[in-house]
């Protein structure tokens, strides 16, 4: 094949991948640090990840006296555009020791690509390396769900809290008219026995 054909195919191939790629939602939970050594440099490591698509991200509170910890009601959600240049199709997750805004503690970077996770949740455990040694794990569940699905899951819930607002305002209602009918029986009751 000459290079030129290869550099069609290739530009075929990426056109075809960033089309499926789509404007959505990259969520993140369950997230886990294993494997991490105690001591980083001079102090002990308690590390904090900073996951992002491109500019931005979030970053995890650092790892609270442990090296191996269970981020248990963190949820992470990061905003895709296929559109914006800023954005990336791989997730990257930057581990840094204690806080990121220290110098010098950044530890380590992997990269995961989000089109496996489209519209289903995925599993992610990946080994951070620090000069091509395995340094420690970080493990958590992925969910790309496209803008389309994100609207439908909010219009959803959105009519689940007005159904229940609707049948709290009935219940009350309903409550309130069985004491009004009570108290007017209750009220006759007594001015028959004061006559």
């Amino acid at each position: 094949m000459s290079a030129k054909s290869y550099k069609s195919v290739t530009s075929q191939k990426q056109i075809q991948n960033q089309q499926q790629y789509v404007k959505g939602v990259v969520y993140i939970d369950k997230i886990q640090i294993r494997e991490f050594p105690e001591v980083f440099g001079s102090s002990k490591l308690y590390p904090q990840l900073d996951f992002s698509l491109g500019l931005g991200g979030k970053v995890t509170p650092a790892a609270k006296q442990t090296c191996n910890y269970d981020y248990v009601n963190d949820r992470i959600e990061l905003s895709y555009d296929p559109d914006c240049r800023d954005n990336k199709t791989q997730l990257r997750i930057k581990v840094y020791k204690n806080e990121k805004q220290e110098k010098d503690n950044y530890i380590g970077t992997e990269t995961v690509d989000i089109l496996p996770s489209l519209n289903k949740q995925i599993p992610v455990d990946i080994t951070i390396r620090q000069q091509g040694q395995s340094f420690g794990r970080v493990m958590f569940n992925m969910k790309y769900v496209s803008q389309d699905m994100v609207n439908h899951e909010n219009e959803l819930q959105q009519l689940k809290s007005k159904r229940q607002t609707d049948d709290q305002k009935s219940i009350k209602d309903s409550h309130t008219k069985e004491y009004s009918e009570g108290q007017y029986e209750h009220d006759e009751e007594m001015k028959k026995l004061e006559q």
